[in-house]
């Protein structure tokens, strides 16, 4: 090659160089545009019993497909973000029905952030999580905690969350009586219940009766003084204790504000 067409060359390039910082800034945007976002939509009832489950993240996908899925919201909301579950149903239901809020999965040693809002396929019958997952943390250890524990334990875990809410509102057998019918001493069936579920029994009976009440306000205009017997509660006090706790609004400001006007 001769100097002159060294030279040339070289000018060459010292002239394209800023046009190629542009091309390759343009061309990578799109690229990235095309990369498919991932969502999952679970799909529960009023029991927070997930019903269903659609994902294009390849791991959730396969344990799904395999049946290896929690079969409820408690085991896999991350408690330290949302400490309570019945808490983030009545923000995003009640409070923020139009508002997408970060949604914290924890799955074991993996970990999932999520866009997110609710979507009620049938009131006071089934919703849906609709996430957009905004990270995904270690998706390898995908709920490896949940799947060392034996089958035949999460289907004892299983059998008690479902008793529990078959339990009478009025006339209630105590959890305690029925774990009489089990085989496990009670400190192993709720050490069991807690790794299945991820929350102790109790905390599933009061959840169940203040969701029952939360509807019953909005579908019914009996006083609460009337009704606060029909779900378990000793008093007018207990009810509005624990009712204030939760939701942080008294049962009669709640239906005033989000009952049928």
């Amino acid at each position: 090659m001769y100097t002159g067409e060294k030279f040339a060359v070289k000018r060459l390039h010292r002239l394209l160089m800023p046009w190629r910082n542009t091309l390759y800034g343009v061309w990578e945007k799109p690229l990235l545009y095309l990369r498919r976002p991932y969502y999952l939509n679970i799909y529960f009832n009023t029991h927070f019993c997930i019903t269903k489950i659609q994902t294009n993240q390849k791991h959730l996908n396969a344990l799904y497909k395999k049946g290896a899925i929690p079969k409820t919201l408690y085991r896999i909301l991350d408690s330290e973000i949302h400490t309570s579950l019945l808490i983030l149903f009545y923000h995003l239901k009640y409070v923020y029905p139009e508002k997408l809020d970060f949604i914290h999965l924890h799955l074991n040693s993996s970990y999932l952030r999520a866009y997110g809002y609710l979507k009620v396929i049938s009131s006071g019958k089934k919703y849906c999580f609709k996430l957009k997952i905004h990270s995904f943390y270690h998706s390898e250890g995908l709920l490896d905690l949940y799947q060392k524990v034996p089958l035949h334990k999460r289907k004892i875990a299983y059998r008690l969350y479902g008793k529990i809410h078959q339990i009478p509102f009025r006339n209630q057998v105590k959890i305690a009586g029925i774990l009489k019918s089990y085989l496990y001493s009670k400190s192993v069936i709720y050490e069991v219940f807690q790794q299945v579920i991820g929350v102790p029994p109790s905390h599933v009976w009061l959840d169940r009766r203040l969701l029952s009440f939360l509807l019953h306000l909005l579908q019914t205009e009996e006083s609460i003084t009337s009704s606060y017997s029909q779900f378990g509660f000793s008093s007018t006090s207990h009810l509005h204790r624990y009712f204030r706790k939760v939701f942080a609004i008294s049962p009669l400001t709640f239906r005033e504000k989000y009952g049928q006007k």
